[in-house]
């Protein structure tokens, strides 16, 4: 217990609730998630951190504990944690977790005493969401049922499973105090997913089971939409690790690359940190380099790491297809463009231009250029008749010999007269020039909708394009380098993320940690970060082009410490716990205009509903004496199962339906 709790406004309506008082003492906190590490995803690392930190401020008789899943299919695991950690049970998985709190986010004594309850769980690919199998109320004994933390409320409701509770059972009538943090626009993703029939009903199922199940919401910013008026507000809850907070700031000297023609080192001064999808804004980013090369001549270099579903797509809408570039391919690092050819650039020829104005020194005898000369055929033929001759020699000799010499220079009407004899040689000429150009444009054709292999047959693979930027001529210099942890990129100063689909970009939070330019859209999602000084906020694709220029000429300012202490996990655990408290005044409002029966009545309804049902499964709590455990299980075994009745199947009292 580092820091003091929260000062508290203790009088009249602003008096918080004793229920949704965090720092009371005798608290049982659970914070409850949709995800674990070592899935590197938000829900997985930030409500771990929020359950170590609630630990530290929370009163010294008050216990947390984090809620994650536990994937039953050992296929799950390796998918989402990789071959070298696909773990054999939840204790290895466990102990992994508390190594990684303890040595990554510097709680190691709040590791050691912050409990870890397992649940099981499954993994839809479709979805790309990790679901419970069992109804997770019925894991927490009723006498321990205190105060719920759901992160991504919507999620853990959206697939009701089927449990023995009563029906009346359910998140808000078996906690005391429920806190719904809101991390994702679902709604908004399925939009860009190409689900858009889809999308509403899951913008109304998120706000019915959201309004249903939570006393509190909270949104990390105002980009979501209103789910819950009257007991919802906007905060950034979250922080950054502690090792952010620790870096210093890059300078000219220490980033990488000062000049955006400078490629000459392993890293650059401007990167993109996150998940490899085009909802990222990696189409404003190639509009940004367009507008850049204008502007400057040249694209600049960047970083890109990460992966996703996504990546082949964007590599190739960076580098463009590289049957269609001229020579090699710059900064691709993938195997796969490897075995692809080139075509061969065209050759072309200049031709003389006078611009319309009439050169003596220019030869206007041969047929095309009778029609070059600014002088008319008849000023052109008097020309040529008035030149002088030499009429002493008059021997046949002679006149075959000027007959010669004169070839070159005839009159512009035998010139047109003898097109007829040159007109199987132009139809020649002609077809030639049809058959090239049909033939460029075959290949180039091929070329945009097949891959070519340099094999013995010269066989190729149908391959269109992925998107309108991969037919691009010139290869923007971008190198694609794969997972990376973040705080390990210290060398670099400029972070450009034009995503506008975050709710709130953790990423972001970590380069302003780590004294970095952030060049970051105008939106909704970043305006918790406007307040730094080393957050650029640009308002189009020029304006972002000037912030770059910008940030390449200059170094970022080092952020005073009471900035700095706006990032922190400490900070943010503070501005959590008053943004849970539930007034009394608050709360006789909804009580008086019927808002607390209606969201009962919700509750009710998607209570009755059953997506699968649960089955015997064995759950892993982690680091709690065996004696107390058993006790509080004793103590409250007869409100944990409930026998079926008749009433189970009637709304709650004082509802109606």
């Amino acid at each position: 217990h580092i820091n003091d709790p929260p000062v508290l406004i203790n009088h009249s309506d602003a008096a918080p609730t004793d229920e949704s008082n965090m720092t009371l003492p005798h608290r049982r906190i659970y914070v409850i998630t949709t995800a674990s590490l070592p899935w590197r995803t938000g829900t997985a690392v930030n409500p771990l951190l929020r359950a170590l930190y609630l630990t530290r401020y929370v009163h010294p008789t008050s216990r947390v504990t984090l809620v994650v899943p536990w994937l039953t299919n050992e296929e799950d695991r390796r998918k989402l944690y990789g071959g070298s950690n696909c773990f054999e049970t939840a204790d290895a998985q466990e102990e992994w977790v508390r190594h990684y709190a303890a040595e990554s986010c510097g709680c190691e004594a709040e590791s050691d005493v912050m409990d870890v309850l397992w649940y099981p769980a499954v993994y839809k690919s479709n979805f790309g969401s990790i679901f419970p199998t069992v109804d997770i109320c019925t894991l927490i004994p009723a006498a321990e049922a205190d105060v719920a933390v759901l992160e991504e409320p919507e999620h853990l409701n959206w697939l009701k499973v089927h449990s023995n509770l009563s029906s009346e059972d359910y998140w808000t009538s078996r906690f005391k105090h429920v806190v719904g943090v809101v991390h994702t626009n679902y709604e908004h993703y399925a939009k860009q997913a190409g689900f858009a029939v889809a999308a509403p009903a899951i913008g109304v199922v998120s706000t019915l089971v959201i309004r249903a199940y939570c006393h509190r919401v909270i949104k990390l910013s105002g980009v979501l939409p209103s789910f819950a008026p009257g007991k919802e507000v906007v905060c950034n809850v979250h922080g950054v690790r502690s090792e952010f907070l620790e870096i210093p700031a890059p300078t000219s000297k220490s980033a990488s690359a000062k000049s955006p023609s400078s490629n000459d080192s392993d890293e650059n001064s401007i990167y993109f940190i996150g998940k490899l999808v085009w909802a990222k804004g990696f189409d404003i980013m190639l509009n940004v380099q367009e507008k850049f090369r204008k502007d400057t001549g040249d694209y600049f270099p960047i970083d890109i790491y990460g992966g996703g579903p996504d990546e082949i797509a964007i590599g190739r809408a960076f580098h463009g297809r590289p049957q269609l570039i001229k020579g090699k391919t710059v900064g691709v690092e993938d195997e796969q463009h490897k075995h692809l050819q080139a075509l061969p650039e065209a050759n072309t020829e200049s031709e003389a231009e006078t611009n319309g104005k009439y050169d003596p020194k220019f030869d206007y005898s041969r047929s095309s250029s009778v029609f070059l000369n600014p002088l008319s055929l008849r000023e052109q033929s008097l020309e040529l008749s008035q030149k002088p001759s030499n009429d002493s020699d008059t021997s046949s000799d002679h006149i075959e010999t000027v007959v010669k010499e004169n070839d070159n220079s005839r009159n512009p009407l035998s010139i047109l007269c003898d097109f007829r004899d040159r007109s199987v040689d132009t139809s020649i000429s002609t077809s030639k020039a049809v058959y090239n150009i049909a033939d460029k444009t075959i290949q180039a054709g091929l070329a945009m909708t097949f891959s070519f292999h340099n094999n013995e047959d010269n066989s190729m693979t149908f391959d269109p394009p992925q998107s309108r930027y991969e037919l691009r001529r010139h290869p923007v210099p971008a190198t694609f380098k794969g997972v990376k942890d973040h705080a390990l990129l210290t060398s670099t100063k400029i972070f450009l993320n034009p995503s506008l689909s975050e709710v709130l970009c953790t990423t972001t939070a970590e380069a302003l940690a780590m004294n970095k330019f952030v060049i970051i859209p105008h939106h909704a999602s970043n305006e918790f970060f406007f307040q730094f000084p080393n957050a650029l906020v640009y308002t189009s694709v020029a304006d972002c082009v000037a912030k770059l220029q910008y940030a390449i000429a200059n170094d970022p300012p080092t952020l005073p410490p009471n900035l700095k202490k706006l990032l922190s996990w400490e900070a943010a655990t503070e501005r959590f716990i008053t943004s849970s408290i539930v007034a009394r005044g608050e709360e006789r409002i909804r009580m008086e205009k019927g808002e607390m029966k209606t969201d009962q009545r919700i509750a009710w309804i998607h209570s009755k509903t059953k997506f699968w049902g649960g089955g015997d499964h064995q759950v892993k709590r982690g680091r709690r004496d065996e004696s107390d455990k058993k006790g509080e299980e004793k103590k409250g075994e007869d409100s944990y199962h409930d026998d079926d009745d008749d009433d189970d199947d009637m709304p709650p009292r004082g509802c109606s339906l």
